[in-house]
């Protein structure tokens, strides 16, 4: 997002004087990216946290990207191929997080409620398997495997027998809104966790078969030993 926002604000001020001296072809690809961006990118990043609009924004960003095709076919084409390789809120148990989106209708969600009844046909894997996407709807992507979501978080499904219409009256749906709502979807806290012990690492050693050593060790630690290291032991223990 941060390039965006510095590509947006070189492109507008592209004719301010000397300020910026740029090639008629820098210019090109300048509008190419920031047009991008400004049709595309920017709605479905804001919402990229949200597991349970993950499926629908996915799936509308694709169909987007697929329309996109005729203003810019090389950019859609290139974006559409790393997106397919990412779809895995479309799989048959994650799909399940949709119920709870607010961007769904009822009846979107009454199917899917019935697709629940049928058997699943082998793996689906809707990871670069675009032609599952091609005019699919919610409860395509959905089998008996989707029930496993409540069951891995806990949540009570006893909503999915009362019509989809009653469902935000209902406290187990709410119960399980709210713990979908904090689910964390996104990979920020991974990646601040790679850098992190990267830059530990550098001060132990830069080899990186001692590097690798080094995790190993911490694995195992973190499996034999108990730890809690939450802010709220941390608040407890210093106030």
């Amino acid at each position: 997002m941060a390039k965006l926002i510095y590509a947006t604000k070189i492109y507008l001020l592209r004719d301010q004087g000397s300020a910026f001296e740029l090639t008629e072809e820098e210019v090109k690809q300048l509008q190419r990216f920031v047009r991008f961006g400004a049709l595309l990118y920017v709605k479905p990043w804001f919402e990229a946290p949200l597991a349970a609009e993950a499926a629908f924004n996915d799936l509308n960003l694709w169909r987007e990207l697929q329309s996109f095709r005729s203003t810019d076919p090389e950019l859609a084409a290139e974006t559409s191929t790393v997106l397919e390789l990412h779809l895995w809120y479309m799989s048959d148990e994650l799909i399940g997080l949709a119920f709870f989106s607010e961007q769904l209708t009822t009846s979107e969600k009454a199917r899917m409620v019935s697709a629940m009844q049928k058997k699943p046909e082998g793996v689906r894997s809707v990871v670069a398997n675009p032609e599952l996407l091609t005019n699919s709807s919610f409860d395509c992507f959905v089998s008996k495997r989707t029930a496993n979501i409540f069951t891995q978080l806990m949540i009570d499904d006893s909503f999915v027998r009362l019509p989809p219409d009653e469902w935000i009256e209902n406290e187990a749906y709410r119960d399980g809104q709210r713990v979908v709502q904090n689910l964390q979807v996104v990979n920020d806290l991974a990646e601040r966790g790679v850098k992190l012990s990267k830059d530990y690492n550098k001060l132990l050693t830069k080899d990186e078969a001692e590097n690798e050593r080094v995790l190993q060790v911490v694995e195992q630690n973190r499996k034999h030993i108990e730890t809690n290291c939450t802010k709220t032991c941390f608040d407890k223990m210093f106030s």
